[in-house]
């Protein structure tokens, strides 16, 4: 009771000093809301797993037939999501590895190859061109969402998500078939 008598006496006697003073702390406690407020939002969003990052791009996946792209690990035991363009020489031979060990793995797994922000008439002559491996989802990232969301750098770029959307393994460089079975391999032998 005497704090808050002695309190009021400052206040009453140096109103013109004290006044500041109690700006700045009301200045400083709202600026600490504010701090606490956004580092509780970016929790939440870090709460998000790793596929469900990915999967907010704003302008969302198609396949490359046109339909809309949802990733879902839930269905699969493993994911497999690459990158790919039609000007990377080395993305067939990487595309084909993953066609080979689809067929090897069957059911199993899941594997998505995401293009890099080409347009739609591109992708298609070098459909009509070339072909795609059997055996692969093959879906257009029109903004280049992906590669930003997984801090991605390389073409082809291959990440392994296990079924609860947990990254699990990545690699940064086409895979031939015995690459992609180790890449596979290490991952499930980690688990």
């Amino acid at each position: 009771m005497k704090l808050i008598q002695d309190l009021k006496k400052i206040f009453r006697s140096n109103r013109h000093s004290v006044l500041p003073l109690v700006l700045i702390l009301l200045v400083a406690i709202a600026g600490l809301a504010i701090a606490l407020f956004f580092a509780h939002e970016r929790t939440e969003r870090d709460n998000r797993t790793d596929i469900e990052r990915i999967s907010e791009s704003p302008s969302g996946y198609t396949t490359i037939d046109g339909e809309p792209f949802v990733f879902d690990t839930s269905t699969h035991e493993f994911t497999v999501v690459t990158t790919w363009a039609t000007w990377c020489s080395l993305c067939g031979i990487h595309l084909s590895a993953l066609s080979q060990l689809s067929r090897e793995l069957g059911t199993g797994i899941a594997l998505v190859a995401v293009n890099r922000k080409e347009q739609k008439s591109i992708i298609d002559s070098y459909v009509s061109e070339v072909g795609l491996p059997d055996g692969i989802i093959y879906v257009l990232d029109s903004e280049d969402f992906l590669l930003n969301a997984t801090q991605g750098y390389s073409v082809p770029e291959t990440i392994l998500y296990d079924s609860s959307g947990k990254e699990r393994n990545r690699m940064r460089e086409p895979l031939t078939i015995e690459t992609a079975r180790a890449f596979i391999s290490f991952a499930t032998s980690s688990e």
